[in-house]
C-alpha cells in the first residue's frame, strides 16, 4: 500500500501494549505472518490447528505456509479465552477476528477488512503513532525482517511473502543508502 511505511520496534512496543486481545492479535498476525489485511480477516481458529498455518491469498500472488511460533500459539489461546469470556462460541470455523457488537441473533460476527484498518487507525492515534503506520506497515515489516533473515534472498523472501514478481517484493524491501560493499570486491 502506497505511503504505508515500517513500523519500529519502539512502535511495535506501544501497539503491544493493547490490553484489547483481538487488537493486539490484529497486529501480531501482520508482524508474524506478513498477511494484507484481508488475508488477516480470513483467517479461522481452524487454521490454527496443526503447526503451520496456510495464508490464501486474496490477490494473483502465490499461497504460503508458515511455521506458527509458539508465542504465536498463546496468545491465540488467551483471544480463544477471551472471545468464550464475551459469550462467543468458538470452533475451527470461528473467524480469528469478531466484532465487539453481536448480530440479531446474538452471534458474534466477523470483523470487516475496514474495520479492521479502523481498528488499527484507533490504535495508532491512541499511541501517538505517525500516521503512516497502517495495517501495510506490518506486512512491509515482515517482509523486510524476512528479507534480513535469509541473507536478502530476494527468492526466499518471495516464498514466505507469496509475491510471484521479485520487482513488485522489492517495493516492500527498505532500501538504504549503504554502498561500502564495493570495499568488498577484491578485484586486484
Amino acid at each position: 500500500m502506497q505511503g504505508a511505511r515500517l513500523i519500529t520496534r519502539e512502535e511495535i512496543k506501544s501497539l503491544l501494549q493493547e490490553e484489547n486481545l483481538r487488537d493486539r492479535m490484529l497486529i501480531l498476525t501482520g508482524l508474524y505472518f506478513g498477511t494484507r489485511i484481508s488475508e488477516t480477516v480470513q483467517l479461522t481458529f481452524g487454521d490454527f490447528r496443526g503447526r503451520y498455518v496456510r495464508i490464501r491469498s486474496v490477490k494473483k500472488s502465490n499461497d504460503r505456509t508458515l511455521h506458527i511460533p509458539d508465542e504465536f500459539r498463546q496468545e491465540l489461546e488467551r483471544l480463544r479465552g477471551y472471545y468464550l469470556l464475551k459469550g462467543c462460541a468458538v470452533t475451527d470455523q470461528t473467524p480469528l477476528f469478531l466484532s465487539q457488537k453481536k448480530d440479531e441473533s446474538g452471534q458474534c460476527k466477523p470483523v470487516a477488512k475496514e474495520h479492521a484498518s479502523y481498528i488499527i487507525k484507533q490504535m495508532r492515534e491512541k499511541y501517538g503513532l505517525d500516521e503512516r503506520i497502517s495495517a501495510h506497515s506490518f506486512r512491509k515489516s515482515f517482509t523486510t525482517k524476512i528479507h534480513k533473515l535469509t541473507n536478502n534472498n530476494l527468492v526466499q523472501t518471495a516464498v514466505y511473502t507469496g509475491h510471484k514478481s521479485i520487482d513488485s517484493l522489492r517495493h516492500y524491501i527498505e532500501t538504504t543508502q549503504e554502498t561500502s560493499l564495493t570495499k568488498e570486491l577484491n578485484w586486484l
